[in-house]
């Protein structure tokens, strides 16, 4: 994979891994009523089906299934299924064309991530941090407000606006980060929006990207095999 590539899948992970990433510090009326809502899920603690955004963020480990579509500010547009494994600073995100794992997203250390590609059967550095991948996972913010329904899925959205450029050692330019959208339906989160963009060289933001992710099985608290974070084959450096 070329190094350009290899930014456009961040892109489109980021927007999909990103657009979301906090408990909800919406209003204080919202977090009044989630002092009195379900206990958060201890680190490490009680397996959760279906969790609360609270719940979901709390967890240091959490699993699930999802849908990803995107468009790109050129037209261009990306559709993908795929799974989840978040272990702390582990993780792990398969990605799928047609039902056929093409590639996947992993930190086995929790300090580098890397891409892994199947048809080549190679791992390769990303140029992104594992807090980039991860920062859908956690807290993006020191608050968030919600933001109406979601059209498509009759969820609230909870949004967190972040207007911040993240510069990426090794990548030819920065990463906009406009906001990250949580979806909350019946005190469940089922999906996050990201949107964001690469700055021009005046460091003017154009027309966003849009990513978006809808969860399915979503779990937390249940322990994760540690081998699925091994990287399958040997790290080769990107051209």
């Amino acid at each position: 994979m070329r190094r350009p590539l290899a930014v456009l899948l961040l892109a489109v992970l980021t927007f999909a891994v990103m657009s979301l990433a906090a408990g909800c510090a919406c209003s204080a009326d919202t977090q009044e009523q989630q002092m009195d809502g379900p206990s958060p899920v201890d680190k490490g603690g009680d397996k959760v089906m279906s969790p609360t955004l609270e719940q979901f963020l709390d967890a240091s480990k959490k699993t699930g299934e999802f849908s990803l579509f995107g468009t790109m500010p050129n037209g261009t547009t990306y559709d993908y299924t795929g799974e989840f494994w978040v272990d702390g600073d582990l993780f792990r995100f398969d990605l799928y064309e047609d039902d056929e794992l093409v590639r996947s997203i992993m930190s086995p250390d929790g300090s580098t991530a890397y891409f892994v590609q199947y048809a080549e059967e190679i791992s390769q550095p990303s140029v992104a941090s594992v807090a980039r991948y991860l920062e859908e996972f956690d807290e993006p913010g020191e608050s968030a407000a919600e933001d109406g329904i979601d059209e498509e899925t009759g969820a609230t959205r909870v949004v967190y606006t972040l207007q911040r450029a993240d510069t990426m050692e090794g990548a030819a330019n920065p990463w906009y980060v406009e906001d990250i959208t949580y979806l909350v339906l019946d005190d469940t989160v089922i999906g996050v929006i990201s949107r964001g963009a690469a700055p021009e060289e005046d460091g003017s933001v154009g027309e966003l990207e849009v990513s978006r992710r809808l969860f399915s099985n979503v779990e937390v608290g249940a322990d994760i095999d540690p081998a699925l974070f091994e990287l399958p084959f040997p790290v080769q450096d990107a051209l």
